[in-house]
């Protein structure tokens, strides 16, 4: 039963003798299955053999066999295979020719992708988590989704140019989460101006949307203290992808092109700020393009004192109480001199609900307010009369 093999392991470990790996080499070629799809005999000579050390690179014919293990009948050899697997280009290889990341068991995958995320960076890794972020199964699997965020964390180097290959896929929402956090994550590496180059390249080939958000996750992660030297073609790579990208994430880019040491798109700020001021008075879009407009505005002229009074002049008589308390609240992002003046000068256009009612404000609105209680990020309820 399970607790003389775990004992026999534990025993043949702590001999440490490598006269039993040929016969823990049979067990693990033997592709029976008991009543329930097991072959436990398999299972714990798979760990017997990482435990004597006999899958450290050595040991050919114990890493075929393992490799094998990969496509074995039992979901529960292959899983343990899987995680047994020694970091090596051998094991993406075998990975990749055994097809577990299709396996038909949700484990096998899960151990798979997990087995990606323990191999070392490399060009034939990073292609084969880059597909796994595009499946759909990730937006009702949590536990896929996680494993996905961990290989693509460690292969981001490599999965960001192939994320590149499918400009016309669209990625789902928690699709676009893992792109993110694998983007920031490679950031706080601080990569090199090459490897910044290659990924800009495979930034032009994205979806908008997926490129958006490895931007987002970017300036994110950038740390502040690194700077990169990029080549005459790396700045012209750069300035190609600004003009190719929707306005609201052209300022995310002239940031990181700041951070980076870029002198490209020095030029360029005047004009997304033009751009972005157009999405968010177009009453055509939708609320949520001009209110996400607003705030990448507000978060690329934090300190731009006209900026405000462009942002104000939003608010109209026909602007929704949404709209309104949207524009507001996303003012709470500025650190501009003069933003409470301003503010208080276009208090009497604003709307019960848009200020009061929007922050949990006890003050009359339009009327000129007494101190509140309640202290807002802009301070719009922080005056007296």
């Amino acid at each position: 039963n399970a607790f003389w093999r775990r004992h026999a392991q534990r025993l043949l470990i702590e001999r440490g003798s490598a006269d039993v790996v040929p016969a823990l080499l049979n067990l693990v070629q033997d592709n029976g299955v008991d009543e329930i799809g097991l072959n436990p005999g398999a299972i714990h000579a798979l760990w017997t053999l990482q435990g004597l050390k006999a899958l450290d690179g050595r040991n050919a014919a114990a890493l075929n066999v393992v490799h094998g293990a990969l496509k074995h009948p039992s979901a529960g050899v292959r899983r343990n295979a899987l995680q047994v697997l020694p970091p090596a280009a051998e094991s993406v290889s075998a990975l990749a020719q055994s097809r577990v990341l299709d396996d038909s068991h949700p484990q096998v995958r899960l151990a798979a992708i997990l087995a990606l995320a323990d191999q070392p960076p490399s060009r034939e890794a990073g292609a084969l988590v880059a597909p796994l972020i595009a499946r759909a199964e990730l937006n009702q699997d949590r536990w896929l989704a996680d494993a996905t965020t961990s290989a693509a964390a460690v292969q981001v180097a490599f999965v960001l140019p192939a994320l590149g290959q499918g400009e016309k896929q669209e990625l789902g929402e928690r699709a676009l989460g893992i792109v993110a956090r694998a983007s920031e994550h490679w950031a706080r590496g601080k990569p090199s101006g090459t490897e910044v180059e290659n990924a800009v390249q495979g930034f032009a080939r994205m979806n908008p949307k997926t490129a958006e958000a490895v931007l987002a996750g970017l300036v994110k992660g950038w740390p502040r203290d690194h700077q990169i030297q990029l080549s005459a073609a790396g700045e012209q790579q750069v300035v190609a992808l600004l003009e190719r990208l929707p306005a609201g994430s052209k300022g995310a880019l002239i940031r990181l092109g700041s951070a980076w040491g870029s002198r490209a798109l020095e030029g360029y700020s005047a004009k997304v700020v033009s751009d972005l001021l157009e999405v968010a008075g177009r009453s055509t879009d939708s609320e949520d393009a001009r209110l996400a407009a607003v705030k990448e505005l507000i978060s690329f002229r934090a300190n731009d004192t006209e900026v405000v009074p462009k942002v104000l002049g939003l608010i109209n008589a026909q602007s929704t109480p949404s709209l309104a308390a949207g524009v507001v609240e996303s003012l709470g992002g500025s650190s501009a001199d003069g933003l409470g003046p301003a503010l208080v000068e276009r208090l009497s256009s604003f709307t019960r609900r848009c200020v009061g009612w929007r922050f949990g404000c006890c003050c009359p609105v339009p009327k000129r307010p007494a101190r509140c209680s309640t202290p807002l990020r802009i301070a719009t309820c922080s005056w007296v009369s």
